[in-house]
């Protein structure tokens, strides 16, 4: 696991998985999540998620993965999406060297009813409603964008 402090670049912790695509026996991918303060939950967190990655099924772009608690404190996302690197571009989810390609991806804290978004309407649909409601992906104590206040058609 890698911590990156905030920076001129970005203002938050940056956690990142370090390693995760030497298994071979899954897809080749890395995962970093923010945060708005240091946090060991957070490296404990995306621990549990590379031995999933690693021991389970495996992980890739729009899988969903339950995290088991909430990312930090009594925040209501209890689910990671494996998203696209938005912030940082397609140079760093398509990252290559001489040892191959290796997807990048961020893990985006999600809630149960933006989980249950995704499934029936797909991840297209989800990542709509964040770019229209403008979410701060950051805030533990973010509202989820889909519920009676968020009407799901909208």
């Amino acid at each position: 696991m890698l911590c990156a402090p905030p920076g001129a670049k970005r203002v938050l912790w940056t956690y990142a998985t370090a390693g995760l695509s030497s298994n071979r026996r899954v897809p080749a991918i890395e995962l970093h999540l923010f945060s708005p303060r240091k946090s060991l939950g957070l490296v404990e967190l995306l621990y549990a998620v590379a031995h999933y990655h690693c021991n389970g099924p495996g992980l890739d772009w729009a899988h969903t993965v339950n995290l088991g608690r909430p990312w930090l404190d009594s925040s209501q996302c209890e689910y990671g999406l494996v998203s696209r690197p938005y912030l940082d571009g397609p140079d760093l989810e398509n990252f290559s060297d001489e040892e191959g390609c290796v997807k990048c991806y961020w893990l985006v804290p999600i809630t149960a009813d933006e989980l249950r978004l995704k499934v029936r309407q797909g991840i297209d649909s989800l990542e709509d409603k964040f770019e229209r409601q403008r979410f701060n992906y950051a805030d533990p104590g973010r509202k989820s964008v889909v519920g009676p206040s968020n009407d799901e058609r909208a």
